[in-house]
């Protein structure tokens, strides 16, 4: 595949993924609901604008949890696009015959698609890996349709620190590592994204985190794509 970049796609061998029957199951187990990837599954399965018959991209979708989701939810088809070669392996051992095709690329440089190659896009930022979120919301808008969404899924800044759930040794809150809200709102706007809505989610859905009723644990920011 080529693109109006005038690259080529790097894709792992296997392009066609499915796991029948279990659309939703963690690449890996031990990611269970209380996980930061637990967290942000159900964030986006409750969330997540409807994708009935529509085309949606995912910037950061590492083993493929969001796509699985999305095709299951009647997704017409469904593009990935990942820094790690061995995520996108492994997304491709999950799908059998489904519309899905899988990018291993370096968000350095733009991503080897024609411009508009989807109806929405999740940009998913919940791992650890740096960013710059200009490019990367700059890219999002130039391959969604005029007409389309953005969303930017990201840790909540709130979720960073000390383990204030006392989950122990597993906990998955990293100092520093989450950006401010703001951030994301300001990227968006330079990137030419119109502001849709903002979810913050924790454990339950949207019970707390811990018993801070006010600590969630990712947020979801909506954004509007226009002309």
């Amino acid at each position: 595949m080529r693109s109006d970049t005038g690259q080529s796609a790097h894709r792992a061998s296997a392009t066609r993924i499915r796991e029948p029957g279990s659309p939703w199951t963690p690449a890996n187990p031990a990611d269970g609901e209380a996980s930061l990837a637990g967290i942000a599954r159900r964030c986006v399965r409750d969330r997540f604008p409807p994708v009935m018959g529509r085309r949606v991209l995912e910037l950061g979708c590492g083993s493929g949890d969001h796509l699985a989701f999305f095709l299951a939810s009647g997704a017409e088809a469904v593009i990935g696009v990942d820094t790690a070669a061995e995520a996108i392996v492994r997304a491709a051992r999950r799908f059998d015959e489904a519309p899905a095709d899988l990018i291993v690329h370096d968000f350095s440089e733009p991503v080897p698609m024609w411009r508009w190659s989807a109806d929405l896009t999740l940009v998913n930022l919940t791992r650890a890996d740096p960013v710059d979120l200009d490019v990367m919301l700059r890219e999002a808008r130039r391959l969604t349709m005029p007409g389309g969404e953005v969303h930017v899924l990201a840790e909540h800044p709130c979720a960073t620190g000390s383990d204030p759930a006392g989950m122990g040794a597993g906990a998955w809150w990293k100092p520093g590592l989450a950006r401010p809200t703001a951030d994301y709102l300001r990227a968006a706007e330079r990137a030419g994204l119109a502001f849709r809505d903002l979810h913050e989610v924790g454990l339950g859905g949207g019970a707390p985190l811990s018993r801070q009723p006010s600590r969630p644990a990712v947020v979801l920011i909506g954004f509007r794509v226009y002309q």
